[in-house]
C-alpha cells in the first residue's frame, strides 16, 4: 500500500508553531523545563511539501540566554 500524498502540500509550507506535541523524539527536550533555570520557550515545527521534510526546534532559555536544538 502506499501512502497517501498530500493533493496541496504548498498549503502546510512554512514554520508553525507547536502547541502540542505527542512526538516521542520531543519529549525529553520538554521534561527540560523541570531543571532549575531551564525554560522551554518556544517550539516550531518548518514543513517543506516540495521536499516532504519536518524539521522541529525546540528554543530553551537558561539563565542569561537562549539555544535552539533541533
Amino acid at each position: 500500500m502506499e501512502p497517501c500524498r498530500l493533493q496541496t502540500p504548498k498549503l502546510l509550507n512554512g514554520t508553525w508553531r507547536m502547541v502540542y506535541t505527542a512526538n516521542s523524539e520531543l519529549l525529553p527536550l520538554l521534561g527540560l523545563a523541570r531543571l532549575p533555570l531551564v525554560t522551554v520557550e518556544e517550539i516550531t515545527q518548518t514543513i517543506d511539501g516540495n521536499t516532504m521534510s519536518v524539521e522541529n526546534k525546540v528554543w530553551l532559555a537558561e539563565g542569561a540566554g537562549s539555544r535552539s536544538l533541533r
